[in-house]
Parts: C-alpha cells; structure tokens; sequence
C-alpha cells in the first residue's frame, strides 16, 4: 500500500505538521525530514490498530 504525505510549514510557530489524507496520523516537527519520517512511521502502526479493530482506512490508497 502506498499513502500520501502532506507537509505543511506554519511560520508562526516555525514548524512542519505531516498528515496523511484517509489516516488520522499528524506528526509535528522542527524540520520537514523529521515531519515526514514520523508520519511514514505511523503508517504501518495506524494500519495495524485499524485491522486489529476490524476496520478499514477511510481513504484511498494514494502515492507515498
């Protein structure tokens, strides 16, 4: 499965927020690299409490 993930910069507060349309994941970071990172690593572990609740992701499958 691949996801996308969105980095957002806010300049007041001078920091990345990474989300991934379909996932409830938001990582916040001081740098982008450490933004994306974090939220790739959320993936699998979203998808996995996700499965052991007999659910599915919301969203579609998109490109990482």
């Amino acid at each position: 499965m691949e996801w996308t993930v969105v980095v957002e910069y806010d300049p007041d507060t001078r920091r990345y927020v990474a989300t991934v349309p379909g996932l409830d994941i938001v990582a916040d970071a001081k740098s982008e690299k450490t933004a994306v990172r974090l939220a790739r690593e959320a993936i699998p572990l979203h998808l996995e409490a996700l499965r052991e609740r007999g659910k599915k992701p919301s969203g579609e499958h998109l490109s990482l």
